[in-house]
């Protein structure tokens, strides 16, 4: 099971289930808990919009059927999980379209359900109408953007599901020169999640013991192992003794079991630099399973243009198309197949050869794959997705005139910083995406793991001005709210070559005093030190930050890697954090674990304790914003994605 997106949150999630006694029930992915239909997504799972399941060749099924293609279905299963309706769409030219079907409806048209997520509205569903040009889907009781797209026409509406029964999308922007430019065209609107509708089955005091005195057991087994990996002192010592930067130090730490595996590649003699490229061009899972020989196979290549091409799994093509079998290798003779694969997992360039087809996504990969191991350096553009090869100092499309560079132009995004959000982020707070045949194609700045921080800015990439191909864009900005809520500035612009585009990025905050939300005695009991003692005693007057945490349970990592995230935020508003625990055990993990540096380093201003039982109701981790008054001005409970953000978001509206 997958929802696509979260509607309320950034990021994604997939969990298992399991048909028992007639029915299907769902558990988590490694979570175990003492119960069936139970785990750390209960809460988030009622605020979804879709959750889709992929069921190999054509399904007859009750479900509704969101994609058939030769190899599988695909179905749409938030009804199980969610509160939901039904919008019913039409899909219809302009009347001003320059054809003779102005203003009737389109056929054929794909019509993407978009959530917003990361900061650009992700295509979660695509569909396509029928003769009539219509189509449906059900989607839990929040906002989508509902993109259609026909050619190099498109349009677009926002709808709310449980209030809108229908909608009408009219083909009124052409992104050419033909009719209706989107070109300075702004929107602003607010997208609203579906409110939380938590049902948790019943699990009995029994139950939750023995299931965490099992947790507790295979915790033990992970942290003995986990502590035979290498220190980030001991990594250091390692590559000075071997002659290497020390910046390599952090491939072996984040190599964790695997470690041994690139200290012995880091060991060999040979070409240092080489061997320093090879591991910089790895992602962190990479490093994780790399083996061996790959190492090795990449060392080896004679030319060598790096690893990587997309997101694929790594192999040895280099060695492939200079061996006998992959010689003649030629992407000419290569059918190019346009239905969608189970999984949407890339062909390895090997596997394009040998089977003579391929989707698009695996053609590009092998295109690549073979001009690297051919003697060019070609790459697929890493925020285009455009496939290049360079030729001198340029990279040039393959598409591309022959000998010369792709048309370029530049934008500079201007901004005004506020205390909130003085450097907005790319996939926090704003996307560009290219208008391609008719659709959003998303620029994937990628740098770091995005939901830990990584990510470009504007202040390092569009406050000076960024080289784009020409073409017409689409901007997209917003800062997330504690209800999960978010403002939304959309805004078309061209790029011309040689010539700068200069357009304002918009982000919509709360100005002023945050709103009440709700009450929270401060006079509640926890725990200290062993002594009873109430929040107020711990906090002081006015303002703070309480929350209940799950220690080891990865909603409660992801919150506790957040806030040291944003610590200097936290520690410039000085006011307390109360980090508290289910039980002392829970606690002592969660100090050892600090310690361990496993969350980075939290704010100064944390403080720790145990909840009282009337604190431990609901999903965790818990977490409000109060005051001494009694006052709540947010509160998040369950998976939230930057929550350190949040808070510091928050905290700012409350100086």
């Amino acid at each position: 099971m997958y929802t696509p997106r979260w509607a309320h949150t950034d990021d994604n999630h997939a969990w298992v289930e399991a048909w028992a006694d007639g029915e299907w029930h769902f558990i988590g992915a490694c979570e175990p808990e003492p119960v069936l239909d139970l785990g750390w997504f209960n809460a988030p799972a009622s605020r979804a919009m879709l959750m889709h399941t992929k069921v190999f060749g054509k399904y007859d099924g009750p479900e509704e059927v969101v994609l058939e293609s030769p190899n599988f279905t695909e179905v749409n299963l938030i009804d199980n999980y969610a509160q939901t309706a039904r919008i019913d769409f039409q899909v219809v030219w302009s009347p001003e379209a320059p054809n003779k079907d102005a203003g009737k409806p389109v056929a054929g048209a794909r019509v993407d359900f978009c959530i917003y997520n990361y900061a650009e509205f992700y295509p979660a569903v695509s569909k396509y109408t029928d003769a009539e040009g219509r189509t449906f889907t059900s989607a839990g009781l929040g906002d989508m953007l509902v993109w259609a797209s026909l050619g190099h026409s498109f349009g677009f509406t926002k709808v709310s599901f449980g209030k809108d029964k229908e909608a009408t999308i009219v083909l009124q922007y052409y992104a050419g020169d033909k009719y209706a430019s989107p070109v300075g065209v702004k929107e602003a609107f607010t997208i609203v999640p579906p409110p939380e509708n938590v049902k948790l089955p019943e699990v009995t005091p029994e139950q939750r013991a023995a299931n965490d005195k099992r947790f507790a057991y295979e915790d033990s087994l992970r942290h003995a192992y986990e502590a035979t990996f290498p220190t980030p002192a001991e990594a250091l010592a390692f590559v000075r003794e071997q002659g290497y930067d020390d910046k390599i130090a952090s491939y072996i730490v984040r190599a964790r079991g695997n470690a041994e595996t690139l200290k012995d590649f880091l060991a060999a003699n040979g070409n240092l630099e080489r061997r320093e490229d090879i591991l910089a061009s790895l992602s962190t899972k990479d490093l994780h399973d790399i083996t061996p020989e790959l190492l090795q196979a990449y060392y080896t290549a004679e030319p060598f243009f790096g690893t990587r091409i997309e997101n694929e799994f790594l192999t040895d093509y280099y060695g492939f198309f200079q061996s006998s079998e992959g010689a003649s290798a030629d992407a000419k003779k290569i059918l190019r197949q346009t239905n969608p694969t189970a999984w949407n997992i890339p062909m390895s360039p090997e596997g394009v050869w040998k089977s003579k087809m391929a989707d698009p996504r695996s053609l590009d990969i092998f295109t690549v794959a073979l001009l690297r191991a051919r003697g060019k350096e070609a790459r697929k553009n890493p925020v285009t997705g455009v496939l290049e090869v360079k030729e001198g100092a340029d990279w040039k499309s393959l598409a591309g005139a022959p000998g010369k560079a792709d048309p370029k132009g530049t934008l500079r995004l201007t901004y005004t910083p506020t205390a909130s959000v003085d450097n907005p982020q790319y996939y926090s707070h704003f996307t560009i995406s290219k208008i391609v045949d008719g659709r959003p194609s998303l620029l994937s700045f990628d740098e770091g793991e995005v939901d830990m921080g990584g990510g470009t800015d504007w202040a390092h990439a569009f406050k000076d001005g960024c080289k784009l191909d020409e073409g017409t864009y689409l901007l997209v900005s917003g800062n997330r709210l504690s209800d999960g809520s978010v403002p939304v500035s959309m805004t078309f612009f061209e790029i011309k070559a040689d010539e700068e585009t200069v357009e304002e990025l918009r982000i919509n905050e709360n100005v002023g005093t945050l709103p009440v939300i709700g009450s929270f005695d401060a006079e509640s009991k926890i725990s200290v030190n062993g002594q009873e003692v109430s929040v107020l005693s711990q906090v002081g007057r006015g303002f703070y930050v309480l929350a209940v945490l799950d220690p080891g349970k990865e909603p409660t990592n992801h919150a506790l890697r957040d806030i040291a995230a944003a610590r200097e935020q936290l520690e410039a508003w000085g006011r307390p954090i109360l980090l508290l625990c289910t039980s002392e055990e829970a606690l002592a993990r969660l100090r050892k674990e600090e310690k361990e540096g496993r969350y980075g380093k939290l704010p100064t201003t944390a403080l720790f304790g145990v909840a009282s039982e009337e604190l431990l109701k609901g999903a965790r981790p818990s977490v409000i914003i109060a005051d001494s008054f009694n006052r709540v001005f947010f509160r998040s409970n369950g998976y939230t994605i930057g929550m350190g953000n949040q808070l510091s978001a928050a905290s700012t509206a409350l100086k």
